[in-house]
């Protein structure tokens, strides 16, 4: 049995924007999860056929599905409630297909395709397992090729990868169950409000005690349009408001070095 298994929901094949752009971020994002420094890992790829994809590396498996594009990827061409509906419908179930492909591991951990991991993630559940989980209140942000990272607080309302969760805690409905689509969306699609759900539960996650992964910021392939790293954090709306704020922001930079590689994208 893994310690942990990543589960990376990759889009419909009709739905990528630019299909070279998705393999060279792919090969970039496969390389940060095979720096694990423990290797009792694994990761799904939960992808239809026909889907562009690097040669995957050892410790890789394909949970291949049959689910149709998303009719409303583009959440700026639709109604952004009802696109958003779509949005976590389709990677839910995704999320949903590659744990019950690979359902042995003791914990899961969901990730977005173009994010990347610290190399400590599978020692530190491997020598800590027993707790419900642990989300991750602390990641960074980074452009592609970026030469700055930025540290980002409450990562786990920012970035899809920032879960870590006990196996047993998800338990699974079949597509047929009527409550099918409620739960995929909110538990396995949805990232924002997960720490509150579990606790609902009883069943709390712990704060990760260190940075456990990078959030790529500006992709053109994602989903979220989201603008540069220091445009969305840095030289902000917020600090034109308030500029007594920028020198705080500036002060979470961290140079992109070869520490910085070593840990993220595996000694790139």
């Amino acid at each position: 049995m893994k310690d942990l298994t990543f589960v990376i929901p990759i889009r419909h094949p009709d739905n990528l924007r630019n299909r070279d752009m998705q393999v060279q971020i792919l090969r970039k994002t496969f390389k940060s999860y095979t720096a694990q420094t423990c290797d009792n890992w694994r990761a799904v790829i939960v992808a239809n056929p026909g889907t562009p994809l690097p040669e995957l590396p050892q410790g890789f498996e394909v949970a291949w599905v049959d689910f149709g594009p998303n009719p409303q990827h583009e959440l700026k061409q639709h109604d952004f409630k009802e696109a958003l509906h779509f949005f976590l419908f389709d990677k839910g179930r995704r999320v949903w297909a590659g744990i019950k492909a690979f359902p042995d591991s003791r914990y899961f951990m969901v990730m977005d395709d173009d994010d990347l991991v610290s190399r400590d993630l599978t020692e530190f559940v491997r020598d800590n397992g027993g707790p419900n989980g642990w989300y991750l209140n602390k990641g960074y942000g980074i452009d592609p090729d970026g030469a700055f990272a930025m540290s980002i607080d409450r990562f786990h309302k920012t970035s899809g990868s920032s879960h870590i969760v006990r196996a047993d805690l998800y338990p699974l409905p079949e597509k047929d169950d009527e409550n099918f689509r409620k739960y995929v969306m909110t538990w396995l699609g949805a990232h924002g409000g997960i720490t509150e759900l579990f606790e609902d539960l009883g069943k709390p996650l712990e704060p990760l005690p260190f940075h456990g992964a990078v959030y790529m910021v500006n992709n053109p392939n994602s989903h979220s349009n989201s603008n540069s790293m220091l445009r969305q954090y840095v030289i902000n709306k917020d600090s034109l408001l308030r500029p007594w704020t920028l020198p705080a922001k500036i002060a979470k930079l961290r140079r992109v070095d070869k520490r910085f590689k070593d840990e993220f994208l595996g000694g790139a």
